[in-house]
């Protein structure tokens, strides 16, 4: 096919896409947290051993500007039952810290802001990010904003991998969150 025709079919295909002529059908993919990896886990335990705060994790809050989908493979992909994937994520963090304390209980509102992935050559590449407010007694302590990322290479071409890609995304954002956990107990016990 000539360079000419190629350019005029991939400008059609475009302008029916666009135009709604040609639909992708939607892929619903529930979001099932994948444990952390070891290594991980073990950072994040040894970082928070001497934590003497309690954390309560609130009810995440979902505020991403797009809803319906968190990628596309030809087929628009859509990501089900994110808040309990998220709230199972933080608690692979929180389940290291204690959960009575005479020093001072922490709230944390964790707030979704983005979760989606894209292609970049043959990989697949996961964001998450999120912004979590902490309080004490109703009063705000602190706001922080954490991302996370991952590439993987597209192995399968298999709809299962978007969401492996978001766990990898969301276990790159965990250890910093937790770094900031002593900080945060910090601060909270200075206050009272």
């Amino acid at each position: 096919m000539s360079v000419k025709k190629q350019l005029f079919s991939t400008t059609w295909l475009l302008l029916c896409a666009a135009s709604g002529v040609i639909q992708a059908k939607t892929i619903d993919l529930p979001m099932t947290y994948d444990t952390m990896p070891s290594k991980t886990s073990k950072t994040i335990a040894s970082q928070l051993s001497a934590v003497s705060c309690a954390f309560e994790v609130l009810p995440v809050t979902d505020q991403r500007h797009n809803k319906t989908t968190i990628g596309f493979n030809g087929d628009n992909l859509r990501a089900v039952q994110v808040s309990p994937w998220l709230q199972q994520s933080l608690q692979a963090v929180f389940q290291y810290t204690v959960k009575d304390s005479t020093t001072a209980r922490i709230q944390v509102q964790p707030v979704l802001k983005r979760l989606y992935t894209y292609h970049e050559s043959m990989n697949i590449l996961g964001v998450t990010s999120l912004t979590v407010d902490y309080s004490v007694k109703g009063q705000p302590l602190d706001s922080r904003q954490y991302r996370g990322f991952y590439a993987k290479a597209n192995m399968m071409g298999a709809d299962g991998e978007y969401v492996t890609t978001l766990n990898d995304s969301i276990h790159d954002l965990l250890p910093r969150l937790a770094a900031d956990l002593p900080k945060l107990c910090q601060q909270a016990t200075q206050r009272l």
